[in-house]
């Protein structure tokens, strides 16, 4: 009998332990499966009880949450900046300048700005009187730079100012200049010499470094010790030697009868895809005229004026015996300035005709549009006018920047 029970009780003591390791089995496994649950990642923590091997757990470093710029760093050097006066300023005062037009730009573009960087060598205390007309923000950059004889490069969003090494010995260097570098240096001031004009500019160059003109292959031959001289004159030779920007404007007017159905849900800006489908959509609309502009071709920042016109000629009110003159048609004035990718534009159309000539003529003023708006470049940019009698007129205008053959400098 004693056996019985002894044989008993260790089977019951078995049956227990095997319980317990089961149970305690299960509840691992259940834990990895719940922290693998947890944000789809393998827990390490969790692994250090598992019954396989523990893998190793996957870093993720996180980008900043906010947005991202709209362009690129080496983008800058398509970046238009609007102009900005530099007056008596030290570099570092400069370039926040510059910060601000870039930041003023980019609001008005719709660009999201990058987070740039100036790294300047201390104890850099040259001033800078200079207006920096509407141009690239990566030259404008550049420029500022050797005009304090300061080498400039860029790691990404990053300007890293350097002062150039030492030359070591004297060195006598041609730089090529434009035929016009001196009367643009001059700015209507009286006749003075090479290095006058260039003290002017703000190079305030070494006692010891000579500088002369040549006309006959439009260089300027520099005489120096000075790295920092070499550095500056070079960099405002380079300012000079930049193409000038040229804007290519077409316009047309659309003319709307008072019942026509046509509506356009969304007038601003098209992208040539979005113009063609309004020129298609037009065409297919009844009592719908079309007026194409002649195209225009402008410096940046000058106004272009545009006529469609004839002179009208007509006895005068008030001496019978004499005539006077009035154009009737159509009259644009368009100023267009190159800023972020695209163009500040500031429009002014009238469009006249003539009502009646007899007894005494009566004109009227048909159209008219005045705006200032932005455009990506090579985008039309929409204007609607809705007359008293319930016709309605659009205005498309569509500027581009072309290079000096008449290329389009972003492509078609």
């Amino acid at each position: 009998m004693r056996g019985k029970v002894t044989t008993l009780a260790i089977l019951v003591v078995a049956a227990l332990i095997f319980l317990l390791s089961r149970n305690r089995q299960d509840g691992d496994s259940s834990g990895n499966q719940v922290a693998a649950k947890a944000d789809g990642q393998f827990d390490p923590t969790a692994a250090q009880t598992a019954t396989e091997p523990a893998r190793p757990a996957k870093l993720s470093v996180r980008e900043d949450s906010g947005p991202r710029p709209t362009h690129a760093p080496h983008q800058l050097v398509d970046f238009f900046l609007p102009p900005i006066e530099i007056d008596d300023l030290i570099l570092s005062a400069a370039l926040e300048k510059v910060r601000e037009a870039y930041l003023s730009a980019c609001e008005v573009s719709g660009e999201r700005p990058l987070n740039l960087v100036f790294s300047i060598p201390p104890q850099v205390d040259h001033r800078i009187n200079r207006k920096l007309p509407g141009r690239r923000m990566d030259g404008s950059i550049r420029l500022l730079g050797s005009l304090c004889g300061l080498e400039v490069r860029r790691r990404g969003s990053e300007y890293i100012f350097e002062v150039p090494a030492d030359l070591g010995t004297p060195v006598e260097k041609k730089i090529p200049v434009p035929p016009d570098f001196l009367t643009r240096l001059a700015n209507g001031a009286s006749e003075l010499d090479t290095r006058s004009l260039l003290a002017i500019a703000g190079l305030d160059l070494d006692p010891s470094t000579s500088v002369r003109f040549n006309p006959a292959d439009s260089t300027l031959t520099l005489g120096t010790s000075s790295s920092s001289d070499l550095v500056a004159v070079q960099g405002l030779a380079s300012s000079f030697g930049e193409p000038p920007t040229l804007q290519k404007l077409n316009a047309k007017v659309i003319e709307l009868p008072a019942d026509s159905p046509w509506n356009q849900e969304t007038l601003g800006q098209l992208d040539d895809a979005g113009l063609q489908g309004l020129m298609r959509d037009l065409s297919q609309a009844e009592g719908v005229s079309l007026r194409a502009v002649p195209s225009v071709t402008s410096l940046n920042g000058d106004e272009a004026k545009v006529e469609v016109i004839r002179e009208v000629i007509f006895p005068s009110s008030e001496r019978p015996d004499e005539f006077e003159t009035r154009n009737v048609g159509l009259e644009m004035a368009v100023q267009p300035t190159a800023l972020a990718f695209g163009h500040q534009l500031k429009v002014n159309l009238t469009d006249t005709r003539v009502v009646e000539m007899q007894p005494t003529p009566r004109f009227e003023e048909r159209s008219r549009f005045e705006a200032e708006s932005y455009s990506d470049d090579g985008a039309s940019r929409i204007l609607e006018q809705v007359r008293p009698d319930g016709t309605r007129a659009l205005l498309v205008v569509t500027p581009q920047l072309i290079d000096a053959t008449g290329r389009p400098v972003n492509g078609p």
